[in-house]
């Protein structure tokens, strides 16, 4: 992923440097996409209706500020077709906030096809 959000980035100074407490969203990790990258504040792209959110458990250890993905991660079916060019993650299933986005690999979805990341290619760096 390029980037964390805005709302990471303030929550993680706060919490280290302010000490202001941040709650961990634990086990409530939402991998949502979009039409292109949501960009720092979640506005720069549409999030796809058509395909639902993926609850993500599985990452590996952090190296080096960076994690990813443990097992493959399959989003869909697509309910109607549309393309997909955008990742975010979230804090929540609906709504919630964005933790972190980037540009995903450009692919156009008919309806019934699925939209997969391969074990480490959902990258999640601390730069």
């Amino acid at each position: 992923m390029a980037a964390l959000s805005d709302y990471l980035e303030n929550a993680l100074i706060n919490h280290v440097l302010r000490d202001t407490v941040y709650a961990s969203p634990g086990s409530q990790i939402w991998v949502a996409l979009f039409d292109g990258d949501p960009g720092d504040d979640g506005l720069g792209a549409t999030e796809l209706a058509a395909i639902a959110r993926l609850q993500v458990t599985a990452w590996d250890p952090p190296v080096d500020g960076q994690t990813q993905n443990t097992v493959v991660l399959t989003l869909g079916p697509a309910l109607t077709a549309c393309t997909v060019n955008g990742v975010g993650i979230f804090d929540n299933s609906v709504g919630g906030n964005l933790l972190a986005h980037g540009p995903s690999t450009f692919k156009t979805l008919a309806v019934g096809d699925s939209y997969q990341f391969a074990a480490g290619a959902l990258e999640v760096t601390l730069a």
